[in-house]
């Protein structure tokens, strides 16, 4: 597992909401865990994900799903936007 340091979630925001337009795509070639999908998704933009790493996959894996619970649990309208999370 290579050491990184992984996005802060209001950086990913920042990021995406000055480069991106709403309904635009986000590619990541170095996921990690998702941050940035999940920062997509609650700007309504579709992402894609790129990992190599596995641990890192499944946690990206769960990261989301329990996202998308939790959304679920508080009636909350689905992002429009969706991910794709890849292992190469």
């Amino acid at each position: 597992m290579y050491d990184h340091q992984e996005m802060d979630q209001n950086e990913a925001i920042e990021l995406i909401h000055q480069y991106s337009r709403p309904g635009g795509l986000v590619m990541d070639l170095f996921a990690g865990t998702c941050v940035t999908a999940l920062a997509a998704l609650r700007l309504n933009r579709r992402s894609v994900m790129v990992e190599s790493d596995v641990d890192c996959m499944l946690a990206a894996t769960t990261r989301l799903q329990h996202y998308y619970a939790w959304l679920k649990e508080n009636n909350a309208l689905l992002p429009v936007g969706t991910t794709s999370v890849r292992l190469l």
